[in-house]
C-alpha cells in the first residue's frame, strides 16, 4: 500500500510541476484507489468493517483502479480519451449487482479470482496502449514500460493460476506482493520518464524549428546533414525575391503569410531524403542528395517554376512571389558543408546579380581546379 500511496503522490507532483498532464490525474486515482481498496480490505479482515461493505466494496474499488489505470495509460502514451468515460463504472457496478445477487464476495477465492482477473485484463490493455504508440512518439521510457505493465499483468496471472490449482500459500503471497511493490515503484519511475522525455523532446523541437514556417532552421538543418560530402549532395541557396517591397507595400502580416506559402510549396514538392530549412529573414536552405549535376540545375529550375507560379492571398491582395536559387554541387571536391554552403551563397548572389527568378550553378572546386 505503501508503494501505491508514493506513487499517487508522485503522479500529483508531476501534473503540478509539468506542462504534459495527460493522464497523470487518473493514473494518481488509480493509484490511490488501489490503496483505498487494500486499506478496506485489511480493516475487514481485522473486523473494523462489515463483511457485507468490504468485500464487495473493496472488488469494485479495485476495478475500478485498474480501470483508471488502463484509461490513464491511454491518455499519457497518445492522449486518447473515452467518448464516455462513464463506460468505466460498468464493471464495478457489475461486480456488485453479482455480490448482491450470488453473494460470491463472501468467498475468498472467488473474489480473489474476480479481482485478478481485472487486474491482469487492464494491465494488459495499459501494457498495449503504451506500445501501440511507440512508432508515432518513441520515446526510451516506452518499451520499458510497457515491460512493467505486461510483468505486473503477468504477476495476477501466475497468481490467479496458482489459486485455482490450490498451489497458494503465505511465502508465495508475499512473493506476490514482493513483485506488485516493484512494478508499482516501476510504473511510477517510468511514468516519470516519459512526461520527462517528452518535455525534452518539445524543448529541442522549439528550439530546432522556425516557430513562423513549422520547418527546420539553420540548427535542425546542422544536425541532420551528413557527417560526411558525398558525390552527389547538393545545397541550394533560395531567397525570396524583393521580399522588402513586399513587406513595405502589403505589411509585414502579409509578408509572414508569404514567407509561410513559400514553405509549404516547398517542402510539398521534396523528396523524403531531402531537408529544407529556412536560415533567417528571407533566406533558406535545401540539402538534396544523389543528384548529378543536370538533375541539380533541373530540380533549382523546377522549384523556380513553382515558385513562380504560386500567387498568394492576403486580405484582398494577390501578391506574386519569385525566388532566386544558387546551387552548389559536389563531385567531391568540398572539404566541409560551410565551403558549400558558401558556394551556393555565391551562386545565389549571381542569380540575383543576373534578374532573379532564376537558378545560378556555383562550380564546384574539381570542376575548377580541372578548367585550370
Amino acid at each position: 500500500m505503501t508503494s501505491l500511496i508514493a506513487g499517487a503522490m508522485g503522479f500529483i507532483h508531476l501534473r503540478q510541476q509539468s506542462l504534459e498532464t495527460k493522464g497523470l490525474a487518473l493514473l494518481a486515482a488509480a493509484f490511490l484507489g488501489l490503496a483505498a481498496g487494500s486499506f478496506s480490505a485489511g480493516l475487514g479482515e481485522r473486523d473494523v468493517l462489515p463483511a457485507w461493505l468490504w468485500q464487495p466494496g473493496s472488488l469494485a474499488i479495485g476495478s475500478l483502479s485498474y480501470a483508471c489505470l488502463w484509461l490513464g495509460a491511454r491518455a499519457l502514451s497518445s492522449g486518447r480519451g473515452l467518448r464516455r468515460p462513464w463506460v468505466l463504472l460498468l464493471l464495478p457496478i457489475a461486480w456488485l449487482c453479482l455480490a448482491a445477487i450470488t453473494h460470491f464476495t463472501a468467498d475468498n477465492q472467488l473474489r480473489a479470482s474476480a479481482f485478478h482477473i481485472t487486474a491482469f485484463l487492464f494491465l494488459l490493455a495499459a501494457a498495449r496502449e503504451v506500445a501501440r504508440d511507440q512508432r508515432i512518439d518513441p520515446l526510451p521510457s516506452r518499451r520499458p514500460l510497457t515491460i512493467i505493465f505486461g510483468l505486473a499483468a503477468v504477476v495476477y496471472a501466475v497468481e490467479f493460476l496458482m489459486m485455482t490449482l490450490g498451489r497458494i500459500s503465505v511465502p508465495n503471497i508475499a512473493l506476490g506482493f514482493g513483485f506488485q511493490t516493484f512494478c508499482n515503484f516501476g510504473i511510477t519511475i517510468l511514468v516519470y520518464g516519459v512526461v520527462k522525455e517528452r518535455a525534452e523532446n518539445a524543448l529541442r523541437l522549439a528550439a530546432e524549428i522556425d516557430s513562423l514556417t513549422g520547418i527546420g532552421n539553420r540548427r535542425w538543418m546542422d544536425a541532420r546533414m551528413p557527417g560526411v560530402i558525398r558525390r552527389g549532395d547538393t545545397i541550394m541557396m533560395l531567397d525570396l525575391d524583393h521580399f522588402k517591397t513586399i513587406n513595405d507595400r502589403y505589411g509585414h502580416a502579409a509578408g509572414d503569410h508569404v514567407l509561410r506559402a513559400f514553405a509549404d510549396e516547398v517542402s510539398r514538392n521534396l523528396r523524403l531524403q531531402d531537408r529544407f530549412a529556412r536560415t533567417g529573414g528571407e533566406e533558406f536552405v535545401l540539402y538534396m542528395p544523389g543528384l548529378s549535376l543536370a538533375d541539380a540545375k533541373a530540380a533549382g529550375e523546377r522549384l523556380c517554376r513553382l515558385v513562380a507560379s504560386l500567387v498568394v492571398q492576403h486580405r484582398g491582395d494577390r501578391i506574386p512571389v519569385t525566388t532566386s536559387l544558387g546551387v552548389a554541387w559536389s563531385d567531391g571536391g568540398y572539404p566541409s558543408w560551410d565551403l558549400m554552403i558558401q558556394a551556393a551563397d555565391t551562386a545565389l548572389y549571381a542569380a540575383k546579380k543576373a534578374g532573379r527568378n532564376q537558378v545560378a550553378v556555383q562550380p564546384s572546386p574539381l570542376s575548377m581546379d580541372a578548367v585550370a
